[in-house]
């Protein structure tokens, strides 16, 4: 981040989601954790010349957690069923 009279550096990292699939010869599972919303911020405001200074902040979110199986009948049709909550 740079301006005209200040820079400065940032770092972050996240894991965005995590899912698993499990082949098992004719049977597959999977599961995983992937979000809906996701909120995570921290924002200082500061201005000097009207003399005041704010902060604002969040965290949470909503995710969505699922379990998958599925089963090859033979080379070109597959069942499967997904549970989520």
């Amino acid at each position: 981040m740079e301006s005209d009279s200040e820079s400065a550096t940032a770092n972050t990292a996240s894991l965005d989601y995590l899912a698993i699939g499990i082949p098992a010869g004719k049977f597959g599972f999977g599961f995983g954790l992937i979000p809906y919303t996701s909120v995570g911020y921290n924002i200082i405001d500061i201005n000097e010349e009207e003399g005041r200074a704010g902060r604002f902040s969040g965290k949470g979110g909503l995710n969505r957690v699922f379990l998958s199986a599925g089963y090859a009948i033979n080379p070109n049709i597959r069942l499967g069923v997904d549970l989520n909550y």
